[in-house]
């Protein structure tokens, strides 16, 4: 299997009902193939590629006020701000994102502006969609301020959970609230939320990423929840995080420690 047959299952718009009902609140604004090579077209530095004959001697971006009209319309809907992207995947290798921080949008904001922004996830998933003819979306989603120690990468193989690993693992980061807190971590995206994703999944292997949410209860107790985030082919194209794909499966919750790496 190559990585677009592995990949496009997986893109926001390919997700069962069930499926979006695990995450954020999203608005789809579905694209053509003509859409796509024009969007591709005011990509900063990378445009001239997506010309018919693959040359930029006299590049002109396309016209695409229509689609960030209704990017904007679907963003304006967000009170507390968007965050845009494919469904294939986010831009979030823009220089600008870098620059601030931040993904977010709002209403106030070019609502194309970090997906044009010499993004090469963008360029290479439109140049994916360009050549097999298929038609991408761009999704707006509700933005959600995720702390760095609460996203997870997890990992399902034949429908069953075999490995969680900490996702913001790449500078040596330990974060307090995992190492406290990583059995309540495990039994929340084990036990309270796997379960329905398993079920609610029309693939049997993948990678899926999750955010934990908590706050305080009136009696004091302390409520966790899992949201989805992201569907990844099980491919040795997506980052496994703690884990290699040379190595098995074996079930762990995977974080940086000082002692132990899970």
């Amino acid at each position: 299997m190559n990585y677009w047959e592995a990949s496009r299952p997986t893109y926001i718009e390919n997700w069962p009902r069930e499926m979006h009902s695990l995450s954020v609140a999203s608005i789809d604004v579905p694209l053509n193939a003509g859409d796509a090579r024009r969007l591709g077209s005011n990509i900063a530095e990378l445009g001239g590629a997506f010309y018919k004959d693959g040359k930029s001697r006299s590049w002109v971006p396309s016209d695409i006020s229509d689609i960030r009209t209704r990017v904007a319309e679907a963003v304006a809907s967000m009170p507390n701000g968007a965050f845009v992207r494919l469904g294939s995947r986010s831009p979030k290798d823009s220089w600008e994102a870098h620059r601030r921080g931040s993904l977010k949008t709002t209403a106030k904001d070019d609502p194309l502006e970090f997906i044009l922004d010499c993004s090469e996830r963008i360029y290479e998933d439109l140049s994916l969609a360009i050549q097999h003819e298929y038609a991408p979306h761009i999704w707006v989603r509700q933005w959600v301020d995720i702390p760095r120690w609460a996203e997870f990468r997890c990992f399902m193989k034949d429908r069953r959970l075999v490995g969680i690993s900490q996702y913001n693992y790449l500078e040596g980061e330990e974060f307090p609230e995992i190492i406290q807190n990583h059995g309540t971590i495990r039994w929340v995206i084990e036990e309270q939320f796997f379960p329905s994703f398993r079920d609610a999944s029309h693939l049997d292997s993948v990678v899926f990423d999750v955010f934990l949410k908590t706050w305080t209860a009136r009696d004091n107790t302390r409520v966790w929840e899992s949201k989805l985030l992201e569907v990844n082919p099980f491919f040795v194209l997506t980052d496994p995080c703690l884990f290699g794909w040379n190595e098995p499966f074996g079930g762990e919750f995977r974080f940086n420690s000082k002692l132990t790496k899970f």
